[in-house]
């Protein structure tokens, strides 16, 4: 379809996952509204352009190859791999002779002119996709060069059309597979307070019992470690990605910066780099700045944004321990490498603990469902936000205090029937457990003990 039709389309949707009424209402985002207007505003003023772009070449290489237009001419490039080239290019000389050279008319505005030329290629099987969302098991007719994936209410991938065809289901944490086959993937870390802890991960049906260990191999330079890993898999891709704390207590070495890994299957990992918070402002203390990095988690907004929650020790005194005070960041991915990401701010409101560590959130419903621990008292809290970084003002009436204490590392999972499920490590050493919630995080059933060769702070997913 074309681009404003589908930007009002998907922001004004009447439920949380299009056409579903079971999926709860749809509250549109003021950002997106605003964003309208700027996609409304480039296409009108850009009507006229539409009439006098002559043609359109994928890469400024195409273009210079035809010189089939008289002077003064206009033409595109427009998915140029050196983003600098792409843009309005004007015709000198005759036909058959001359040149192109690049103008300065805003890329986005031509972009939005060559925009019809491309939807038109792709309706038809936009068409076919849409169909093929109502039926499951079935060979579809036409191969395809791209995945075409589904999303649930929580943005979580639930089904793909792969590159022969096939419509499969998949699990909530991304990745391919039919749901009678899916399984529970547990990573976490060996070892305490020393260089020496390493990666591990395990297996299993039910995501509690996680009998089968895999065989890691994860290599990050010297100097780190890995501790508390937060993981996802990339469903179109198939690459996992990881972000772990990569320094020990008292050691210091990577202290203000947490660890970007990936992998083809699960078990090879490559170390990607570092994302350095050494010159984030204390926001409480003038001068003062970040210097450590602790349990970093990834966290999607639904609409194809990828960010990094993060905690930080400040040099502010909590007043309850007489500790320094932790503080939860939050980054934006800004590549698609991961190597590069936009630090946004604190993540701040009224129900955020003053000593705040430990903090994960996923999208249900129209609003971010977050846990946190509170330092300070050693206990979990559940908040909601409508926005990602600020507004965390409400909490279940048994959130505070949840759970009783010591505990820590929570991770939250979007299951396969709509509960939402906690996991979390009671760091005393007796082990991880988790909790279900059938009502958005605001009650939760009762404790269940999780199984594995090792248990502490880690994150869950199924694939």
């Amino acid at each position: 379809m074309g681009q404003i039709t589908d930007r009002f389309a998907v922001t004004f949707r009447d439920y949380a996952t299009d056409g579903i009424p079971a999926s709860g209402d749809h509250d549109p985002v003021k950002a997106n509204i605003r964003a309208l207007g700027n996609t409304s505003e480039i296409a009108i003023e850009n009507i006229a352009l539409s009439a006098t772009i002559a043609g359109a070449y994928p890469t400024q290489a195409a273009l210079y190859a035809d010189l089939a237009y008289p002077a003064n001419a206009l033409a595109m490039v427009y998915s140029d791999p050196d983003p600098r080239k792409s843009g309005v290019y004007i015709k000198t000389g005759g036909t058959g002779a001359g040149a192109w050279v690049q103008t300065d008319i805003p890329y986005g505005a031509a972009a939005a002119v060559v925009q019809p030329l491309l939807d038109q290629t792709e309706d038809a099987r936009d068409a076919a996709v849409a169909a093929a969302a109502q039926i499951v098991g079935t060979q579809f007719p036409f191969p395809t060069t791209d995945l075409f994936t589904f999303t649930d209410a929580n943005e979580k991938i639930v089904a793909v059309i792969d590159q022969q065809g096939n419509l499969q289901l998949i699990g909530n944490g991304g990745g391919g597979g039919n749901t009678s086959t899916k399984r529970f993937r547990f990573y976490t870390f060996d070892g305490s307070n020393v260089f020496a802890e390493t990666l591990k991960a395990y297996e299993g049906t039910d995501g509690l019992n996680f009998p089968t260990e895999l065989p890691i191999v994860f290599n990050p330079p010297a100097g780190q470690t890995v501790r508390d890993p937060d993981i996802f898999r990339d469903a179109v891709t198939g690459i996992w990605w990881m972000v772990y704390s990569a320094w020990s207590f008292g050691t210091g070495a990577a202290a203000a910066s947490f660890g970007v890994a990936r992998s083809a299957d699960g078990e090879n990992w490559t170390y990607v780099g570092l994302i350095d918070l050494g010159n984030v402002p204390d926001p409480a203390n003038a001068g003062g700045k970040a210097d450590r990095a602790w349990a970093p988690a990834w966290v999607f907004d639904g609409m194809g944004g990828v960010f990094v929650w993060v905690s930080s020790n400040f040099g502010a005194i909590d007043p309850a321990t007489g500790g320094s005070r932790m503080t939860p960041l939050l980054f934006r991915v800004t590549s698609p490498d991961m190597k590069r990401m936009e630090y946004l701010g604190t993540v701040t409101g009224t129900k955020i603990p003053f000593n705040c560590i430990d903090g994960t959130a996923i999208r249900t419903n129209g609003v971010y469902l977050a846990c946190v621990k509170d330092e300070a008292a050693r206990q979990l809290h559940i908040v909601w936000s409508k926005d990602l970084r600020t507004g965390y003002n409400d909490e279940g009436s048994t959130a505070t205090a949840l759970w009783g204490e010591p505990i820590e590392g929570p991770t939250l999972l979007g299951m396969e029937d709509g509960r939402i499920r906690c996991y979390y490590d009671r760091y005393n050493g007796s082990g991880m457990f988790c909790r279900d919630s059938v009502d958005g995080g605001v009650t939760w059933g009762a404790e269940m003990a999780v199984v594995a060769a090792t248990e502490r702070h880690g994150s869950v997913l199924i694939y």
